[in-house]
């Protein structure tokens, strides 16, 4: 049943309007992430994503702290912050974080930045 009118959604042109318009919205989420987060940059490598919903923040080296306790902490605090290492097979994983933006409006990034930052105050020791 969904099908046929998912077909007609992309045959009228609709479907192609709804990505320019999700794509502008998650681009402006983005943005506005990625400045909240500007108090990181002692502990985080954060930069833009030409693409996506989320943003993968590399830790920077001789923080003294795991992505995965930055997790965890992060998660006590009411966030979810995923720890890159988490999802890797390889001996020595990355360690980075996973930064959800898509679902959430500016202010609310806004107040979760800040307190990921006071997170990584808490828990690194900044280079």
């Amino acid at each position: 049943m969904p099908q046929p009118a998912l077909a007609e959604f992309m045959q009228s042109g609709d479907f192609a309007t709804h990505l320019r318009r999700m794509r502008r919205t998650y681009a402006k989420r983005q943005a506005s992430l990625v400045r909240a987060l500007e108090g990181a940059a002692g502990y985080l490598d954060v930069r833009n994503d030409p693409s996506g919903m989320h943003l993968c923040c590399d830790l920077r080296g001789g923080i003294g702290v795991s992505d995965a306790e930055i997790s965890a902490r992060a998660t006590e605090q009411g966030l979810c912050v995923r720890a890159l290492s988490s999802h890797a097979v390889l001996p020595d994983p990355p360690e980075a974080l996973l930064l959800g933006y898509a679902a959430f409006d500016e202010a609310t990034l806004g107040r979760a930045a800040t307190t990921l930052v006071a997170v990584l105050r808490d828990l690194a020791k900044p280079l």
